[in-house]
């Protein structure tokens, strides 16, 4: 199976780009259409030996509705909507 670099996670195309090929941040950032910042970001990181393809914990992660919550919200929803005489 072959992938598009489209389908190649960001994080491993600019690490292929940086660590590899060797392009300065500013060529990855066009190429990548990702912010300088967010390139300079994660150079930064690996220079500190950090692991950029693990999410780091708190990140990216929804908040979690509970059922009641959800049944209540579903219940709203359903009822017919309240007619008024104008």
């Amino acid at each position: 199976m072959v992938l598009s670099s489209s389908e190649i996670d960001v994080k491993l195309r600019f690490l292929v780009l940086h660590q590899d090929a060797q392009w300065w941040s500013t060529r990855i950032a066009y190429s990548l259409n990702i912010p300088l910042r967010t390139v300079e970001d994660w150079i930064s990181k690996i220079n500190q030996e950090i692991d950029i393809s693990q999410s780091m914990p708190g990140r990216g992660h929804k908040l979690i509705i509970p059922e009641s919550t959800k049944e209540n919200i579903k219940s709203c929803a359903q009822r017919k909507p309240m007619s008024f005489n104008t």
